[in-house]
C-alpha cells in the first residue's frame, strides 16, 4: 500500500505545516480585504533561519481599517499596531495611518502556531492544518 502525503506539507504552499515555536523571519507583502465582515490585512512573512523550512512563507493577520487612499488606520491597542511599534520603533500613541512596508528589511522574531480548528471552533482534520504567525515578538538580533 502506498503512503499518501501530508497535504499541508506537499501540495499547498500557500499554507505550509511547520513545528510551532519561534523563528527569525522578514517582511514579503501585505493585502487587505473582507473577511468574515470586517476589515482584514494579511501580511506574509517568511522563514529565514537557515534548516528545512527556510524561505517557506506565513501569514499574520490582523483586524484593521483602510480609508479610500488605500492606507491602512490603526486603532491605538491593536495587534496591529503594538506589534508594528515593536519591530519598526515606530510609535503612534493615538494609532492612525500606518506604512506597513516600514517592516520591509528588518528580521522579525515572530511565534509560529497551528491551525487546528476552523472559524467555528471546529476541529480541523490533521491534513487540512497549517502554520500561522501568531504574533510578532519585536526585531530579530541577527
Amino acid at each position: 500500500m502506498e503512503s499518501v502525503p501530508h497535504p499541508a506539507t506537499e501540495y499547498d504552499d500557500e499554507q505550509p505545516l511547520i513545528p510551532q515555536g519561534k523563528y527569525t523571519m522578514t517582511y514579503v507583502k501585505h493585502h487587505y480585504q473582507k473577511m468574515f465582515g470586517r476589515g482584514s490585512l494579511m501580511v506574509t512573512f517568511k522563514v529565514i533561519d537557515f534548516g528545512e523550512h527556510f524561505e517557506k512563507k506565513l501569514v499574520r493577520y490582523y483586524n484593521c481599517h483602510k480609508t479610500s487612499q488605500r492606507k491602512i488606520v490603526t486603532r491605538p491597542k491593536s495587534d496591529l499596531q503594538r506589534e508594528f511599534t515593536a519591530v519598526t520603533g515606530i510609535c503612534r500613541k493615538r494609532g492612525g495611518i500606518i506604512q506597513i512596508s516600514a517592516m520591509k528589511d528588518i528580521p522579525v522574531l515572530a511565534k509560529v502556531a497551528t491551525v487546528t480548528k476552523d472559524k467555528r471552533q471546529t476541529e480541523l482534520h490533521e491534513f487540512c492544518h497549517y502554520s500561522k504567525v501568531a504574533y510578532l515578538i519585536g526585531k530579530a538580533e541577527i
